[in-house]
């Protein structure tokens, strides 16, 4: 050390640096016993670079697992097995079995002062009486604030969000299926519409082809030749050719099923034809009414407003046309009409189901919520409440602003069923005598 030189700061500068030198070679973000102890002739820290800054992690084990190249070191007695430890002077670096193979970060075996050791790697210097050298005060490290991540979507996520870009992603996943099932044509496309679909399905799980049922010649063998045979879970293998959970294995099990995209619900609805070509079509805003509690929960939402129900059967052109016309002459007429509208789509027996193609929804008004009510739900409801045992059809139900639905239906300002309905005289007039700018 030059005469200049405080020899004291000299060495600390140099365990220091040797600390940190250890520390990157053997990628260590802290120490993980550090000496602390002291040991003779010490009252505080150790002399001793062979046990310096840490003696005491022990080969194999999670605090010291693997050299600097990732091979594993193992502890041993005698001649074999790695040397414990991160020190300052003959360091067992490589996990090669051995405890020989050593590198040294300070050219001394013992120090002239004593040292101890902070996880971080800050090191403390102390004369043979526990006096600490004294040092610059150690710089608080600014946190450094952590980014908020932003989230990083997958190419098929990307690509859906736009239809375009998920018909292309159901389409090669159609094409997919079918090749690996060796399949010319789908048994039994799916075409028609399920909720909340018009035409098609959401239900990657249910599409392509969810019925052919397997062991039959829609589904007789796999494309390794093994019969397909049908059972009752969890025996028989899976009906159907599925993008989401396909079995594509005749093995009497429904194991190892099998996905083509990375969702199960699309957002766009899809039908296809026996070809594989694949249709998108817009979901519906209508919801589905099996119990009265939907209507009732939504009628109570739009307390303080007027409220029209409209049951509708839309095989019948008049009825969907008095649908239309409250909408067009009534609602159209006044953005500002304080008027909630609940129609409710209700097939008679024997018609269509699930949805007629196409379907007579309204425009988008944030004063009419749709219902499809396959089940005649609300029709038997407010044929009950009126005394009669049959179901109402095509009919209309006006309550004013402070109507409150609870166990019974409220007070109706005018109602009327069939003809009355469908000629929308009387509910022009109820209308006019709720709202006298309509006249």
């Amino acid at each position: 050390v030059p005469p200049t030189v405080d020899p004291k700061l000299a060495e600390l500068d140099a365990v220091s640096a040797a600390v940190a030198t250890l520390m990157a070679d053997n990628g260590l973000s802290i120490i993980p016993n550090p000496v602390t102890a002291s040991e003779p002739p010490c009252t505080t820290g150790t002399t001793a670079m062979t046990r310096f800054p840490d003696t005491a992690s022990a080969a194999g084990t999670v605090d010291k697992p693997a050299d600097p190249a990732g091979r594993v070191y193992a502890s041993g007695t005698g001649d074999l097995g790695d040397k414990d430890g991160y020190v300052l002077f003959g360091h067992d670096i490589l996990a090669d079995l051995l405890p020989s193979t050593v590198v040294s970060y300070v050219r001394f075996v013992r120090s002239v002062w004593c040292y101890t050791v902070e996880p971080d790697g800050y090191v403390r210097q102390y004369d043979e009486s526990g006096a600490e050298t004294p040092r610059p005060p150690r710089p608080t490290p600014t946190p450094t604030p952590t980014p908020t991540p932003t989230p990083t979507l997958t190419p098929e996520e990307q690509a859906r969000k736009t239809p375009e870009g998920e018909l292309a992603i159901v389409s090669e996943a159609v094409a997919q299926l079918m090749f690996q099932a060796g399949l010319s044509s789908i048994p039994n496309p799916v075409t028609k519409g399920t909720v909340p679909c018009f035409a098609g399905t959401q239900d990657m799980a249910a599409f392509p082809d969810a019925t052919s049922i397997a062991g039959t010649s829609d589904k007789l063998t796999d494309p390794f030749g093994m019969p397909y045979t049908d059972g009752v879970d969890p025996l028989g293998d899976k009906d159907g050719y599925v993008l989401a959970g396909h079995d594509i294995f005749g093995d009497n099990q429904q194991t190892g099923l099998r996905s083509y995209l990375g969702f199960t619900s699309s957002t766009w609805c899809y039908s296809v034809d026996g070809d594989g070509r694949v249709e998108q079509h817009e979901p519906s805003r209508v919801q589905v009414l099996d119990d009265v509690d939907v209507l009732r929960a939504a009628f109570a939402g739009g307390d303080g407003s007027a409220r029209l129900v409209l049951l509708v059967t839309p095989e019948l052109a008049a009825a969907r046309g008095r649908a239309i016309w409250v909408q067009t002459q009534v609602l159209d007429s006044d953005a500002e009409l304080d008027l909630k509208v609940y129609v409710v789509w209700n097939p008679s027996p024997g018609g269509v189901d699930p949805w007629p193609s196409p379907f007579p929804s309204l425009a988008p008004d944030d004063r009419i919520v749709e219902y499809w009510d396959s089940g005649q739900a609300a029709a038997q409801w407010f044929a009950s409440d009126a005394g009669s045992a049959t179901v109402a059809y095509d009919a209309y139900y006006l309550f004013g602003p402070e109507a409150r639905w609870d166990d019974e239906l409220p007070a109706v300002l005018s109602s009327a069923v069939g003809d009355d309905f469908l000629s929308g005289i009387q509910l022009r007039r109820a209308l006019e005598a709720l709202f006298p700018s309509l006249r």
